[in-house]
C-alpha cells in the first residue's frame, strides 16, 4: 500500500528594519526611497557602476558618471549586507547595481577593489 506524500509548509517573515551595520540578524528593508547615506554609499562606487555600464551595455551612450543617480534602494543584511539600487539610465533604461558588502568591512580601497563587490543587469 502506497504511502501519501508528506508536504512541509514554510512561513517566511520578512522584517523591515533600518540597516544597522553590525545588525547579525537577517534583514530586509525595500524597495524606499533613498536616505543621504544610500546616496554617499552610491557616490562611493559611481565610477565602478558607471564603467560596468559602459562594459555590460556598450550601445548606451556614454554619459558623464555623475548622471548615473538612483531611484529607489532595497537592502538586505544577511552575512553581508546587500544594497540592491534602481538607477535610472540617460537613456531612459533601467539597470540595478548591486552593492555587498561583508559585514565589518569598511567601504574602502581602490576602484579594483570596489569593482569586485557590485555586479551591474539590465531591469528589463
Amino acid at each position: 500500500m502506497s504511502q501519501p506524500e508528506s508536504t512541509t509548509t514554510a512561513t517566511v517573515k520578512t522584517t523591515h528594519v533600518r540597516y544597522e551595520p553590525n545588525n547579525a540578524s537577517e534583514t530586509t528593508l525595500g524597495p524606499r526611497d533613498l536616505t543621504e547615506s544610500d546616496r554617499d554609499l552610491f557616490k562611493a562606487f559611481q565610477s565602478a557602476i558607471a564603467d560596468q555600464v559602459r562594459e555590460h551595455f556598450p550601445d548606451l551612450p556614454a554619459s558623464d558618471d555623475s548622471k548615473l543617480e538612483p531611484i529607489s534602494v532595497c537592502t538586505e543584511v544577511k552575512t553581508d549586507s546587500r544594497f540592491y539600487f534602481q538607477v535610472q539610465l540617460p537613456n531612459g533604461h533601467h539597470v540595478r547595481a548591486s552593492i555587498i558588502q561583508p559585514l565589518g568591512i569598511p567601504i574602502e580601497g581602490s576602484k579594483i577593489e570596489r569593482e569586485k563587490m557590485i555586479h551591474v543587469e539590465l531591469i528589463q
